[in-house]
């Protein structure tokens, strides 16, 4: 899957695919890591927590997105979710 940003100057102008902008950015993901993205962005207001601290995602919830889509959470999708998660509520602190 190919992903891309525009700055906000091709915002501005209405170049919303930037074309010629020399701050073009694009790249390139594989479908596990577009697919944990997209289960991610889904359901990361369903969290797990102890009193007022975050102890990550609801899993359950994550896998009920994931029939919703027909998406089968494989051991690639499921170490990218992992990741995602640890970066986000841990703030990459271990």
């Amino acid at each position: 899957m190919r992903y891309g940003a525009y700055c906000a100057e091709c915002r501005k102008l209405g170049n919303l695919k930037c074309e010629g902008c020399e701050l073009n950015i694009t790249w390139e993901l594989d479908t596990a890591a577009a697919d944990a993205l997209t289960l991610f962005a889904d359901v990361q207001a369903q969290v797990k927590t102890v009193g007022k601290q975050i102890l990550g995602l609801d899993y359950g919830a994550l896998f009920q997105v994931a029939d919703v889509y027909c998406m089968e959470v494989t051991p690639a999708i499921w170490r990218y979710i992992k990741a995602i998660e640890e970066e986000v509520f841990n703030n990459g602190k271990h």
